[in-house]
């Protein structure tokens, strides 16, 4: 529609005069019929004098004639304020501005400062299932205009949505129109361009602000330190890769994975669904370590299977005790198992539309610890598990998983590995999921990724290819214990710190794939953690510094607690 393009160059003229001016300085828009901004003769502060004079003049009259206010106290309805709540609509600026912790009631002009604006675009670039439901019930009603468009695109418009009412009976093209509408920048990276990469690190919401080191935000977690500015740029930055084309349904699982979780993805906000369509947040269950997030499909994707993301270790005391427990990440699965259980088995929760629905499950790092305890009580209910970089769960509990899968009848599940080739985390813990599964009635692969750095031969055998990524990964040697011992750690901290966090697929790389159809024996030594392909010295290095070498500390019997909910069910 020729009035995004429009609308996009405006807003793009906005963010290039707020990198020109003072944090604090004041823009408004120019009277005029094509719209253009300006520097305001007014300041912030200038805004808070003339509150105060206001305030005074309203509650002491006398005094009134020598503190010279007008003071008109209320939201202003034109201005930029008003330009920017018919950009996005009226509703929608009202939960923009609460989202953003801004009170305009004290306003004495229609300007905004820079700092404000910035605010209020960078929550207008995220999207929720209101504001689409809110657009699709606008187009239903008889409004002459739908937010910025003409009467004429306006009824364009109906006409293309003459039978849609709700997000399920839009097609991917109907989300793509909306979405277009909804958030009319020429291109969200842009916004976030050097006009506004300055004032990104030191603006907050609720009183809280992220940490940035170097450029990059550590990740920490909102009930500590709240939800910054920064952070809710990262997620709408990290939005736009997932809408950039060609991408893959494994591109996508990654970005979600190892990036977009750690941002605090909120609830009912909807983003890309790595098959051309779109999900929503349908909820976040986080408990004793363990956090997960279930996405909805929606639309015309709405056919698809559902996906639970498990987002993996952040600083905090839970996901840390997971971390260090001798069965790796026991408690948090056990702990968040009922209200998984009611999200993916009762339709009164609206997650699910069937009671034998399957879901997608994708973890990383604990979090992929965590979905493959969760496929233990769960066995029925997942049809495809992505674990990448984690860690093994304890032998009995992925014995009983094997158990149940080879005496079951049926679709096969589909379990996908994702390793690092120079990352040592998927050699802690006990076994993976899918040890000792019969090719017959599971579908289990090992993607060892590699990034290339030049040094590779071009051409080499599966064989020989994993003995070079197996002697890489080799627990350092010494004829001191304690001397190994720190370089171990050395080596599993520069290994976390890298790899482990690295998104391979972004870079040059290749994939190292071990499948049990062609490949049974090796896939089991490498889920077995078979002393031939994964050094059992970096479990041992774990365990001196498990929780239960600490007297009175229980264990916390996985497997145990997984016969119990068998039985139960």
């Amino acid at each position: 529609m020729p009035s995004i393009t429009k609308v996009a160059a405006q807003l793009n003229q906005l963010c290039e005069l707020v990198g020109t001016v003072k944090r604090t300085d004041m823009i408004k828009v120019d009277d005029a019929k094509e719209i253009h901004f300006s520097r305001s003769d007014m300041t912030a502060f200038d805004e808070m004098i003339e509150f105060a004079k206001g305030k005074l003049a309203l509650f002491f009259p006398c005094l009134a004639p020598h503190l010279k206010t007008e003071a008109v106290f209320g939201v202003p309805s034109g201005g930029l304020v008003g330009y920017l709540s018919h950009i996005v609509g009226k509703a929608r600026f009202e939960r923009i501005l609460a989202r953003a912790g801004l009170d305009l009631s004290y306003r004495m002009s229609n300007a905004l400062s820079g700092i404000e604006i910035h605010q209020i675009l960078v929550h207008a670039a995220e999207v929720y299932e209101a504001d689409v439901q809110e657009l699709l019930d606008q187009i239903a009603s008889d409004s002459k205009q739908v937010i910025f468009l003409s009467e004429s695109e306006t009824e364009e418009l109906r006409r293309d949505f003459h039978d849609v009412r709700a997000l399920d009976d839009c097609t991917n093209d109907h989300l793509e129109c909306l979405f277009s509408l909804l958030t009319p920048f020429g291109s969200v990276s842009r916004l976030f361009s050097r006009a506004l990469q300055d004032m990104a690190a030191d603006v907050a919401l609720t009183g809280a602000a992220s940490v940035v080191t170097k450029g990059k935000v550590d990740i920490l977690d909102a009930a500590t330190v709240g939800i910054s500015s920064q952070l809710i740029k990262e997620r709408v930055e990290i939005y736009e890769k997932m809408n950039s084309e060609p991408r893959s349904y494994e591109k996508w699982m990654m970005l979600l994975a190892k990036k977009l979780i750690y941002y605090q993805l909120p609830e009912k906000v909807v983003l890309r669904n790595g098959h051309g369509g779109f999900c929503a947040v349908h909820e976040k269950v986080s408990e004793a370590g363990a956090c997960k997030f279930f996405l909805r499909q929606i639309g015309e994707s709405h056919e698809l299977n559902n996906v639970v993301a498990y987002r993996g270790t952040i600083p905090d005391v839970h996901t840390l005790l997971e971390d260090f427990r001798s069965e790796f990440g026991s408690r948090g699965p056990q702990a968040t198992y009922q209200r998984t259980f009611e999200l993916l088995s009762s339709l009164k929760e609206r997650f699910i539309r069937k009671e034998d629905e399957k879901v997608d499950c994708i973890g990383t790092s604990l979090g992929a610890c965590h979905v493959m305890r969760d496929a233990v009580l769960m066995k029925d209910k997942f049809a495809r598990i992505d674990p990448i970089v984690g860690p093994g769960p304890d032998v009995d509990s992925m014995q009983l998983y094997a158990d149940m899968v080879n005496a079951s009848e049926g679709v096969k599940p589909k379990i996908v590995h994702w390793w690092e080739a120079d990352d040592v985390s998927q050699y802690f813990g006990g076994v993976h999921l899918g040890y000792n599964c019969n090719p017959e009635k599971a579908d289990v692969t090992i993607n060892i990724l590699e990034e290339l750095k030049g040094d590779e031969p071009q051409e080499e055998s599966l064989q020989d290819a994993v003995e070079r990524i197996v002697q890489k990964t080799k627990f350092p040697t010494s004829t001191f214990r304690m001397v190994a011992l720190a370089k171990g750690t050395e080596m599993m901290l520069r290994s976390l710190d890298g790899p482990h966090r690295r998104n391979t697929l972004e870079f040059p790389h290749r994939i190292h794939r071990i499948s049990n159809q062609e490949h049974p024996e090796l896939v089991n030594k490498f889920l077995g953690h078979h002393s031939d392909v994964c050094d059992p010295e970096w479990e041992n290095m774990r365990q001196i510094t498990v929780l239960e070498n600490i007297p009175f500390v229980e264990k916390t019997e996985f497997a145990k607690y997984a016969q119990e909910i068998k039985g139960r069910v």
